[in-house]
Order: structure tokens, then sequence, then C-alpha cells
């Protein structure tokens, strides 16, 4: 979904099961200024006699998950408690169902996080095949394993090593920097940053601006974008000295090799 919750334009639907990933603080005009009302706002795709599929940690958000769904007699299962996951010795993992279980599962999408995705994915798997849909075990190792996300942890070249990220708030930031540095090797860490003006800037960059050698501010061609400006006057409260600012990152392409030579 969009705003993913009551008001977003896809809750016309009804869904055969609702998947909530997880909360945190996104969207805050619209969905609200702490977790619970955020959390409110998502529970509003939680259908009447529906299934909810859920990744959420917070002791007070699963509390108004279950006391929504025992309202409108919904099943909910918990990653966790319902269904798990275990990381092997190898890049792959294992899923415990409620129903099944698989095996040294291998995943084309990079990040812990992206793991329990997979696992909620799984779930939502196993609940539609007891609806009567035919999803092949086969079919489904496959997906995983072939699965592309552009712009999501995508390399897009090795030498230099440079990674696509669309990281949009301070939770995906911290997943952001908790994978490059579990699961890269690198000398120098080069951060390219364009952040939307109505995010919460300040604790995105507070997650990543003390890891970055380098911080080329730039501003995505959207009028939602902040400016390169705005960014700086934010990186200066950090005492941060150490970026440079290309508002059309396109057309200063061509010169990174330059300007990038001396920090690699």
């Amino acid at each position: 979904m969009g705003l993913g919750g009551r008001l977003d334009a896809t809750n016309v639907v009804i869904p055969r099961l609702s998947i909530i990933t997880t909360i945190s603080k996104e969207h805050e005009f619209y969905l609200g200024s702490n977790l619970r009302q955020i959390a409110q706002e998502k529970a509003g795709i939680i259908k009447r006699k529906g299934v909810v599929i859920t990744g959420v940690t917070q002791f007070s958000v699963i509390d108004l998950f279950k006391k929504r769904c025992r309202l409108l007699q919904s099943r909910l299962y918990r990653l966790g408690k319902d269904f798990t996951v275990m990381p092997t010795t190898s890049d792959t993992f294992n899923y415990h169902g409620m129903s099944f279980d698989l095996h040294d599962i291998s995943l084309g999408l990079l990040g812990d996080f992206q793991v329990a995705n997979a696992a909620l994915a799984l779930a939502a798997v196993e609940e539609l095949r007891s609806q009567a849909f035919h999803i092949d075990t086969k079919a489904i190792l496959q997906g995983l394993r072939k699965v592309r996300w552009p712009g999501r942890l995508e390399i897009v070249n090795n030498a230099p090593l440079v990674i696509l990220d669309g990281a949009h708030n301070p939770a995906a930031m911290k997943s952001l920097k908790k994978t490059l540095f579990d699961k890269f090797d690198f000398k120098k860490f080069i951060l390219v940053l364009g952040i939307m003006e109505d995010k919460n800037i300040r604790k995105m960059i507070e997650e990543i601006v003390q890891v970055a050698h380098l911080i080329i501010l730039t501003r995505p061609r959207m009028e939602r974008a902040a400016t390169t400006a705005g960014l700086a006057g934010i990186l200066g409260g950090f005492n941060a000295t150490n970026y440079q600012t290309i508002d059309d990152v396109r057309k200063r392409l061509f010169d990174w090799p330059q300007c990038l030579s001396y920090y690699l």
C-alpha cells in the first residue's frame, strides 16, 4: 500500500489476507506522531473474519492488533510466535511454519530484514494454501531465490562497489547501515544522499552520518525533494563537514571519478 492503512486507496479491496510487516514512524502527518497512533491507522486494513500476518515486535502494537482482531473475529499470526526463521551457517535460512518447514532457503535479496519479509511471505503462502490455492514448493523456493528488487540494496557496479537503496525512514536507514557493514568489505564509505522534504530527515541522517567518509548531497527531480541547502543545514547540526553538494547528479555524473579518487 501507499500510506499503508485505513486511509489508503487500496483499502477498498476485501483481501484474502492482510500483511503488516513492521511499524515505525512514517507519514506522521497523516498517520500520527507516535507508534500507537500509526499502528491504529495500519490496523485499518484488518477486515472482519479476515487473516492478519505480521512481523511487528513492539508489545503495545501487538496488543492493539490483538484487540482489533478479537473485535473483528480475525485471525492473527505473528513472526517469532506462530512461525519462525533461523539463519544457517551459509547465506541461507530455515523456515518453521504452521503447516510446513523449509530448509536451506536461498534469497535473492540482501539484508536480515529481507529474511523476515520472506518469512511473512511464506506464512501468507501457508494461509493461501489452506484456502485451496495450489502453490508448489519448488515454485516457492525458486521465487525466493530469483526475486529481485531494483533500488533496494541493488549492486549496480562492483569495481568500485556501488549500491543503490531506497531507505526512506529512520528504521530503514538503520537497517541499511547494519547490512552495509555486515555484508560488505570496503575501505571508504561514500554516501550519495537525496531525501524527500516530508521525511524525518534529521533522524535519518543521524543513523548514518557518523560512518560515512564523504557525503554527497543531491536533490531528486521531484517537488517533494529536500534542497541540498536544507540537507546541508541539518548536517551542520551534527558538526559534519565531510560533504559536497551536487544538485543535478546526472549532469555531474562523469565528474565523480575525479571527485572520489581522493577518497577511494
